[in-house]
Protein backbone atom coordinates (compact mmCIF):
# COMPACT_ATOMS: atom_id res chain seq x y z
CA UNK A 1 0.00 0.00 0.00
CA UNK A 2 1.43 3.38 -0.89
CA UNK A 3 0.63 6.73 0.65
CA UNK A 4 0.70 10.11 -1.05
CA UNK A 5 1.26 13.59 0.31
CA UNK A 6 -1.67 15.68 1.48
CA UNK A 7 -0.67 18.36 -1.02
CA UNK A 8 -1.92 16.12 -3.79
CA UNK A 9 -5.57 16.60 -4.60
CA UNK A 10 -7.94 14.30 -2.76
CA UNK A 11 -10.67 13.06 -5.08
CA UNK A 12 -14.12 11.56 -4.55
CA UNK A 13 -13.74 7.82 -4.01
CA UNK A 14 -10.21 8.17 -2.55
CA UNK A 15 -9.25 5.81 0.26
CA UNK A 16 -7.95 7.62 3.35
CA UNK A 17 -6.82 6.59 6.83
CA UNK A 18 -7.59 8.59 9.95
CA UNK A 19 -4.44 9.57 11.87
CA UNK A 20 -6.08 11.63 14.64
CA UNK A 21 -9.06 11.27 16.93
CA UNK A 22 -10.92 8.32 18.37
CA UNK A 23 -11.09 6.77 14.93
CA UNK A 24 -7.32 6.75 14.24
CA UNK A 25 -6.17 3.93 11.93
CA UNK A 26 -9.71 3.61 10.57
CA UNK A 27 -10.14 3.59 6.79
CA UNK A 28 -12.75 5.67 4.95
CA UNK A 29 -13.72 6.59 1.42
CA UNK A 30 -14.09 10.27 0.51
CA UNK A 31 -17.63 11.09 -0.62
CA UNK A 32 -17.35 14.89 -0.64
CA UNK A 33 -15.45 17.97 0.47
CA UNK A 34 -16.06 21.61 1.27
CA UNK A 35 -15.26 24.40 -1.18
CA UNK A 36 -11.86 25.18 0.35
CA UNK A 37 -10.87 21.49 0.37
CA UNK A 38 -9.97 21.58 4.07
CA UNK A 39 -12.91 19.50 5.33
CA UNK A 40 -13.60 16.05 3.89
CA UNK A 41 -16.80 14.03 4.19
CA UNK A 42 -15.99 10.37 4.77
CA UNK A 43 -17.95 7.10 4.71
CA UNK A 44 -16.99 3.65 5.96
CA UNK A 45 -20.09 1.54 5.34
CA UNK A 46 -20.31 0.58 9.02
CA UNK A 47 -21.34 3.59 11.08
CA UNK A 48 -21.05 6.21 8.39
CA UNK A 49 -23.08 6.06 5.22
CA UNK A 50 -23.91 8.53 2.50
CA UNK A 51 -26.75 10.07 4.51
CA UNK A 52 -24.48 10.83 7.52
CA UNK A 53 -20.85 11.16 6.38
CA UNK A 54 -18.13 11.95 8.92
CA UNK A 55 -16.66 15.44 8.53
CA UNK A 56 -12.88 15.35 9.07
CA UNK A 57 -10.14 17.94 8.70
CA UNK A 58 -7.73 17.09 5.88
CA UNK A 59 -4.83 17.54 8.31
CA UNK A 60 -6.12 14.55 10.30
CA UNK A 61 -6.02 11.99 7.48
CA UNK A 62 -3.42 10.09 5.52
CA UNK A 63 -4.17 9.73 1.84
CA UNK A 64 -3.82 6.22 0.40
CA UNK A 65 -2.95 5.88 -3.27
CA UNK A 66 -6.15 3.98 -4.10
CA UNK A 67 -9.39 5.29 -5.59
CA UNK A 68 -12.74 3.55 -6.02
CA UNK A 69 -13.83 4.66 -9.49
CA UNK A 70 -17.13 2.78 -9.07
CA UNK A 71 -18.04 4.80 -5.98
CA UNK A 72 -17.03 8.07 -7.66
CA UNK A 73 -19.25 7.26 -10.65
CA UNK A 74 -22.19 6.32 -8.41
CA UNK A 75 -21.88 9.56 -6.42
CA UNK A 76 -21.82 11.57 -9.65
CA UNK A 77 -24.84 9.75 -11.06
CA UNK A 78 -27.14 9.23 -8.06
CA UNK A 79 -28.48 10.87 -4.97
CA UNK A 80 -26.08 10.30 -2.07
CA UNK A 81 -28.51 8.41 0.15
CA UNK A 82 -29.18 5.84 -2.60
CA UNK A 83 -25.89 3.97 -2.01
CA UNK A 84 -26.37 1.34 0.73
CA UNK A 85 -23.86 0.67 3.53
CA UNK A 86 -23.11 -2.84 2.23
CA UNK A 87 -22.02 -1.45 -1.10
CA UNK A 88 -19.65 1.05 0.56
CA UNK A 89 -18.13 -1.75 2.67
CA UNK A 90 -17.64 -3.82 -0.48
CA UNK A 91 -15.74 -0.97 -2.16
CA UNK A 92 -13.41 -0.69 0.84
CA UNK A 93 -12.87 -4.46 0.97
CA UNK A 94 -12.00 -4.48 -2.75
CA UNK A 95 -9.08 -2.14 -2.02
CA UNK A 96 -7.12 -4.95 -0.25
CA UNK A 97 -6.06 -2.80 2.69
CA UNK A 98 -3.88 -4.21 5.45
CA UNK A 99 -5.88 -3.44 8.57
Amino acid sequence: MSYVSKEQAVVIGQLVRSIAGRDHNHYYLVCGMDKEGRLLYLVDGIKRGMNNPKPKNIAHIQVVNKVSQQLAEKIAGQSLSAIPLEEIRRYIMQMDIDV
